[in-house]
C-alpha cells in the first residue's frame, strides 16, 4: 500500500501542486522534490534550460506560460534536504516501535 501512495505522489499529485503553482500563484516551486529532481533530466539538455523561461501561446498577446527550472546545485540541495528530512522521520519512527 505504501508503495502505491509514493508512486501515485511521485507521479501525479507532485507534478501537479509544482504546475498548479507556477501557473496560478507565479512562484518558484522550489519546495516540491519533483522540482528539484528535474536536474537529472536537464543536465542532458544541450544548452542547460535557463532557470526562469517565458512562452506564450494563442494568438498574438494571448496567455504566457513560465516555465522553471533548478539549477544544478538548487536541485541537489531540496534532494539533500528531502533525503536529511525523510531519514531522520523515519528513524525517529523506527525507534519507537517496539520489536519484542
Amino acid at each position: 500500500m505504501s508503495i502505491l501512495v509514493t508512486a501515485i505522489l511521485f507521479l501525479f499529485v507532485f507534478t501537479l501542486i509544482q504546475q498548479l503553482v507556477a501557473a496560478l500563484v507565479q512562484i518558484e516551486p522550489w519546495f516540491i522534490l519533483t522540482y528539484g529532481a528535474q536536474i537529472i533530466g536537464n543536465v542532458l539538455a544541450v544548452p542547460y534550460p535557463p532557470p526562469v523561461s517565458t512562452s506564450s501561446f494563442g494568438p498574438p498577446g494571448g496567455p504566457t506560460f513560465t516555465a522553471y527550472n533548478a539549477t544544478i546545485p538548487e536541485g541537489l540541495a531540496i534532494i539533500g534536504v528531502y533525503f536529511i528530512i525523510t531519514a531522520i522521520i523515519g528513524l525517529v519512527l523506527f525507534e519507537r516501535k517496539e520489536f519484542t
